[in-house]
């Protein structure tokens, strides 16, 4: 019995390596290549734009978020941020993953000398790249060594070892995929996964403004610094996996501005815009081919009307990344256009600087208040007093019906008909604030208001701590700003420039050119105007 039994296995084992070794075979070519349509499965996966980069804070320094930040005086005191940098938006792998039936083509090339070994079509469908059973051609590879393998869609058009792309409405249609694979010397059972990307590049531009912007007043072209417009193809090196622009060209792309919000709600105060091609509402993409030098490219603005100014003709953003920087397949990325006015700013070192000459990491001197008025030697701080959710008392209860000032007026007051204008109010804050003369008799205590506590909103305003040490020599005198004062700042920092009276009168204070003065994007604080 047990002498059956041994016989028995010893057959079963005999019968199975001999099925094993007869399936390795059929898959082997007499010259003992392996027949790669027969011997491994393809498997085939899909990543839309930038979902194969890495967005987190350990980047390589090619794959950084932000590329390229530069400062563009567009005229008139008015100055364009523009930020190049990638599209990080994540979307629902629900509407990512889906892979494009169709037709494709499959080549295989030797990664020791670049050498073409083969090429086969076939469908992709699901997930399962098959090959063709109608193949006139076949792809046979020698066992232990390693090869590349590009799998391309019938929107790639193939010349040898060059894929073109052109860019047209099927651009971002155009699907590649790249793996490297050794190949086994017993070929059963293996496996190649690829990773269709979009032959393609996209770009959005985002124009960023603290006010609504004028409807149909902003017009943009892109095109190569030598002005013979875009390129109307990329080539893709199948040999080394290098792409490159082709030579031909396409009219430069020509943007207008469509009229609705991108990114934020009505009552934001920031509002986020983007930039279209030419009667296409639909989408802000503008799609590029891969492998486009971006130091070759430009964008000019052609005609634009921000903060109420108009700007010059073909003020142009010349694109020069500080290292060599090309569209990626599968790359999307944002041009944001951030929206400032050249306002001049005090520094904590006692400068004087306008905006665009703010340096951005210098820690020696930082700014602390946006000046209003050089002659006057005025300023207004960049923050609260008390950080934007706490209020200051103005006055205490033992001295709110009690007559504190000399120096007042009646608003209601007519002169020759009309109501006083503001002209005729010419006392400062600071006035009020430390000299003791313009203190009644009632004050008890210290005369400067600035230093009595029954006067909290003078003494706060007084004692004032931009939370930066200043530098500058002659201390600064902070104080609680007058009406007289407001008029200086609403003329400036809100384009109020009507003669003001103190009654009976509306003017219109632009709350975003003002909250530009402040930027967020600039400035950790924000003083509130109320």
């Amino acid at each position: 019995m047990n002498k059956k039994n041994i016989l028995l296995g010893a057959f079963s084992i005999a019968i199975f390596s001999f099925t094993a070794c007869n399936k390795d075979n059929d898959y082997l070519n007499e010259d003992g290549t392996v027949n790669i349509e027969k011997a491994i499965e393809f498997n085939v996966d899909f990543a839309d734009y930038n979902e194969d980069q890495e967005v987190g804070v350990t980047r390589v320094s090619n794959k950084e978020e932000k590329l390229q930040q530069q400062m563009v005086d567009l005229g008139n005191g008015v100055l364009a941020q523009c930020t190049l940098q990638r599209d990080t938006t994540k979307r629902p792998k629900s509407t990512t993953r889906a892979i494009p039936y169709g037709t494709y083509t499959m080549l295989a090339y030797d990664v020791s000398d670049n050498s073409l070994k083969g090429e086969i079509t076939g469908i992709v469908n699901g997930s399962i790249f098959t090959p063709s059973y109608k193949n006139s051609k076949s792809i046979r590879l020698i066992p232990g060594k390693t090869y590349d393998f590009v799998l391309f869609n019938n929107f790639v058009i193939r010349n040898g070892n060059q894929l073109k792309v052109t860019r047209d409405n099927n651009t971002d249609r155009a699907l590649i995929a790249r793996t490297r694979k050794t190949i086994s010397s017993t070929p059963y059972d293996q496996k190649i996964s690829f990773t269709l990307k979009r032959a393609a590049s996209k770009v959005r531009i985002k124009i960023s403004s603290y006010e609504s912007l004028e409807h149909a007043a902003i017009t943009t072209k892109f095109y190569l610094d030598d002005e013979t417009g875009l390129p109307g193809s990329s080539i893709y090196d199948a040999s080394i996996g290098e792409w490159g622009m082709g030579d031909d060209r396409t009219s430069a792309l020509s943007l207008q501005y469509i009229p609705y919000s991108f990114g934020g709600t009505e009552t934001d105060s920031w509002k986020y815009y983007t930039m279209n091609k030419n009667g296409d509402h639909n989408t802000a993409d503008i799609i590029f081919t891969p492998g486009i030098d971006v130091s070759k490219l430009k964008l000019t603005f052609t005609n634009a009307r921000f903060y109420g100014q108009p700007i010059a003709n073909n003020i142009t953003f010349k694109f020069n990344p500080s290292q060599t920087l090309k569209f990626e397949e599968n790359g999307s990325y944002i041009l944001n256009v951030d929206l400032k006015y050249n306002f001049v700013y005090l520094m904590s070192n006692g400068e004087v600087l306008p905006l665009k000459d703010i340096p951005n990491n210098d820690g020696t001197k930082k700014p602390i208040a946006i000046v209003i008025s050089k002659s006057r030697r005025m300023a207004v701080a960049l923050k609260d007093l008390y950080g934007p959710n706490v209020t200051t008392r103005w006055w205490m209860d033992n001295r709110k019906n009690v007559q504190t000032n000399t120096h007042y007026y009646d608003i209601t007051r007519f002169v020759g008909g009309t109501y006083m204008e503001f002209n005729e109010v010419n006392t400062s804050g600071r006035d009020e604030t430390w000299d003791p003369g313009f203190s009644t008799g009632n004050v008890v205590g210290d005369k400067v208001k600035g230093r009595n506590p029954d006067f909290p909103a003078f003494k706060a305003a007084a004692e004032y701590n931009p939370g930066i040490a200043y530098t500058g020599g002659q201390s600064l005198v902070w104080y609680l700003p007058s009406i007289s004062d407001w008029k200086i700042a609403v003329a400036v920092l809100g384009k109020v420039n009507q003669e003001l009276k103190l009654f009976n009168a509306e003017y219109n204070f632009n709350k975003g050119f003002a909250n530009t003065a402040f930027a967020r994007k600039r400035f950790k604080n924000i003083v509130s105007f109320r």
